[in-house]
Formats: structure tokens, C-alpha cells, sequence
């Protein structure tokens, strides 16, 4: 009798090369936000030809609800930022995205004038609507599956101003690729927030994706209690079937109390490409678990910490019930987890400094755009943000 299969197409091999690549990158993780935000940073922003001042500036820390805005002389003051390595971010219609990476200390950060960059002459919105095509409204559909996700979350995640969007394609039309000359501007009602999306790479082929940025956060109008009550267990769901939550656990050694297990190959069955669709036989004979006590040390940076894991790793998330996709016998959600040369450091809140040593596939890489959490969310609290700049 034949031995009903899975066919692991998605792992055909342990060479990340060959491991379907399923990336949402957005940038190095500079700002750690381990110690408890007491800073203040006070600069000044102008236009870099002639000096004159950017009035309401959006200033904000990469990835987070952190952010203020320049008053009508382009000064600025930012509260609550957390101390330590950050990336600060300066956003103004009509310039290019101002970066500065900082060491916050404690107390006020003076850190002087920012000077802005023209963008190039950017056509009218009247104008590009005008130039959109049936072609072009196709491949808006495609992006907008990959990047924002094609599941319950996702759709209640809108982007506003889709219209920004150019497309081209690439191998015969096999891999498509987008940019944006201003952010997206997305609406996500399923965890409450408003997000500025500063598209820097974009592309989906064959192989996988890749989705890379910059993120300014804002909490959605104030809900009523129902509305803040969805918004709170959407962001759990999110945070629990995260990258960010294994490695958190994998670090602080709760992997079984924060509901993973582990598995890697028996020896000798690292590159096999078919297994029982049942778990029970297939862990009887391809699979062992994974130990991860020993996989964890201090980087020599502080608050900082190297997970080492070579080879490929298979997940199994407890936090979460699912369809069963992978094994008939198994309703929780199964993902695998390779690492770039079997190493990837990440922050005290299992935060990769550089995620695209993280390749996943499976449940996991699942989570697009509509998933996205800022780096300074806590559970069970809704976010407090200023105003929104009135030059937006």
C-alpha cells in the first residue's frame, strides 16, 4: 500500500539559495527600545538648498508610534524617546525621506539642524489616476496579496492612495516589482492603525518576496470598548504567530511555555522532499526534536543576543488553531525557519537586528504588511499619539 505523502516544495533544500525566500524587511532594527523611553530630542529642520524652514515636519522613530511634529519654524521637540541606538525618521511632502541614526542618552539630545532634499518633480494625483491602466489594475491586485496579506486580517487593511504605485515586470513577466516616489498610505481597521508605508523594495517572483521599508505608526481614531477589544486580541494573534515571538521565547528558554515546538530532520533526511501527511508517522520517522537550551549567547553589544541554528527548523505554533494545511492529524500552525550561515542577532525583545538573515516559509511567512506591530507595542495597551501633522 502506498505511503500517502506531503510534497515539501517549499523546502527543497537546505541552501537558502534554493529555500523559497519569503522576506517583510523593514530595515535593520536600530532602535532596540530596551530601556524605558525618558530621552528627549530637540533639532531644527530646513530645506538643504537655501535654509528656509520645513514647518510641520513629521519626525518619528522608524516602526513605531513614536513621532511628533516641527512647529511653523521647522523646530522640533520629540518626548518619550527611548534611550539608546534609534533611527529617526523626518517626513515632508515634496522631499526625499530624511534618516539620522542616533544614540539617545538620558535626558534632552540636542542634535542640530536636519536638512532636507527636494524629490524629483512628481506628476499630479489627478494625473496618475488618469494614467492607470486595466494592466496596471491587475498588478495592483497582485501587489496588494503580497504585501498586505489574503486572509481575514488583511481584509480590513486598505491602502488609501494606491495610485502612487508604479509596476514593471521582469522575466518574461515572472517577477513583478513595484515602487512608490511618496509613502503609502494604509488604513489597517483590524488592529487600529494608520501606517505611512515608505516603500523601499518590492519584489515577488518564483522564488519568494521581499518587502522592505520605512513605518510611521498611528492608532486609528479612539474606538469604543467593542472596537478596542478586537483591536487588542488582533494584535496578540499578530505578535503570537510572529518571528519576533519565537525568538523572544527561544531567548528567555520558554519555548514550551510560550506553546512552540521544535523539530529539525532525522540525520540523513535533510534533503528529503516528500513526508506523511500524518505527524505522528512523519516525526516517527523524519523528524526529532529540536533542542534550543543551548543555541543562545550574549553579543558582545549590549542588551543584544546571538541565536545560533544551522540548518532548517520546523515550527509548531500551539498559540494559534488552524485549517489543517500540512498534516491532517495536526490543527496548529506549522512554519520552517532557516537562518543566512545559521545565525541571526537580535534584541532583548527577540527583535532581528538584520532581517534578512531570516528566511521562513509555511504559517509564519503568511504575516504581510496587515500583521505589522510597532516595535514599542505592549499587550493589552492602545497606543497614545499626538496629532497628525497638518501638512500630511
Amino acid at each position: 500500500m502506498l505511503m500517502k505523502t506531503i510534497n515539501l516544495f517549499m523546502l527543497r533544500s537546505l541552501s537558502p539559495s534554493r529555500m523559497i525566500r519569503k522576506l517583510l524587511v523593514f530595515g535593520m532594527a536600530l532602535s532596540y527600545l530596551g530601556v524605558s523611553g525618558q530621552s528627549v530630542v530637540r533639532g531644527r529642520v530646513v530645506d538643504a538648498t537655501d535654509n528656509s524652514s520645513l514647518p510641520f515636519t513629521n519626525v518619528f522613530i522608524d516602526r513605531t508610534t513614536i513621532g511628533t511634529a516641527a512647529d511653523g519654524e521647522g523646530f522640533f521637540e520629540l518626548k518619550g524617546a527611548p534611550i539608546g541606538k534609534v533611527e529617526l525618521l523626518f517626513s515632508f511632502v515634496g522631499y526625499r525621506l530624511g534618516k539620522v541614526n542616533l544614540t539617545l542618552k538620558d535626558g534632552v539630545n540636542e542634535i542640530g539642524v536636519i536638512a532636507l532634499v527636494q524629490a524629483e518633480q512628481q506628476l499630479s494625483e489627478v494625473q496618475v489616476k488618469a494614467s492607470r491602466d486595466k494592466t496596471w489594475e491587475k498588478q495592483l491586485k497582485k501587489f496588494e496579496r503580497i504585501f498586505l496579506g489574503d486572509d481575514e486580517i488583511a481584509s480590513e487593511c486598505k491602502i488609501v492612495n494606491p495610485w502612487v504605485l508604479d509596476f514593471s515586470t521582469k522575466e518574461k513577466g515572472k517577477q513583478l516589482t513595484a515602487k512608490a516616489d511618496v509613502p503609502l498610505e494604509i488604513e489597517n481597521n483590524a488592529l487600529g492603525y494608520r501606517i505611512e508605508f515608505f516603500l523601499g523594495d518590492f519584489w515577488k517572483s518564483a522564488q519568494g518576496y521581499l518587502i522592505e521599508g520605512k513605518v510611521r505608526f498611528e492608532q486609528l481614531h479612539q474606538p469604543d470598548k467593542a472596537t478596542a477589544k478586537k483591536w487588542m486580541a488582533n494584535r496578540q494573534q499578530a505578535y503570537l504567530g510572529s518571528a519576533q515571538h519565537l525568538f523572544k521565547a527561544i531567548i528567555d528558554h520558554r519555548i514550551t511555555g510560550e506553546k512552540f515546538h521544535l523539530y529539525t530532520e532525522r540525520p540523513g533526511l535533510e534533503n528529503a522532499t516528500s513526508r506523511s501527511l500524518m505527524f505522528e508517522e512523519s516525526f516517527e520517522q523524519a523528524l526529532m526534536h529540536y533542542d534550543t537550551s543551548r543555541i543562545v549567547s550574549k553579543n558582545s553589544l549590549q542588551d543584544l543576543y546571538d541565536i545560533n541554528m544551522p540548518g532548517r527548523v520546523e515550527i509548531h505554533n500551539y498559540n494559534e488553531r488552524s485549517a489543517p494545511r500540512v498534516y491532517r492529524d495536526m490543527g496548529y500552525k506549522v512554519s520552517w525557519m532557516q537562518l543566512e550561515e545559521g545565525k541571526v542577532t537580535v534584541t532583548e525583545e527577540g527583535l532581528p537586528i538584520d532581517p534578512t538573515r531570516v528566511i521562513t516559509s509555511g504559517d509564519m511567512s503568511d504575516q504581510r504588511v496587515s500583521y505589522m506591530l510597532p516595535l514599542n507595542y505592549e499587550k493589552g495597551k492602545l497606543d497614545v499619539v499626538e496629532e497628525k501633522a497638518c501638512n500630511d
